[in-house]
């Protein structure tokens, strides 16, 4: 396979062939953690639209990795542990 900017050696294969993050590595991810059981009970893998506002993905800000609201809920259902 040849991965290039040169239309000499690309050709039609830019029309037919997408490489990107999200169906490359984000999606067959999320698969993996669903069929791993990470969907049931509490857990939760959440699957967001593309081209979203940051407030739309519980963020104020796309520099923001941690999803703040999503993990303070998490934490308030944890039992305590003593």
């Amino acid at each position: 396979m040849i991965l290039t900017n040169d239309n000499k050696y690309r050709g039609s294969l830019g029309q037919t062939f997408k490489l990107d993050e999200y169906s490359h590595v984000e999606k067959p991810f999320m698969e993996q953690l669903i069929n791993l059981g990470w969907n049931k009970g509490k857990n939760q893998v959440l699957e967001l639209q593309m081209q979203q506002t940051p407030e739309q993905s519980y963020r104020t800000s796309f520099t923001e990795v941690v999803l703040q609201p999503k993990l303070r809920d998490a934490l308030k259902k944890q039992p305590d542990r003593k």
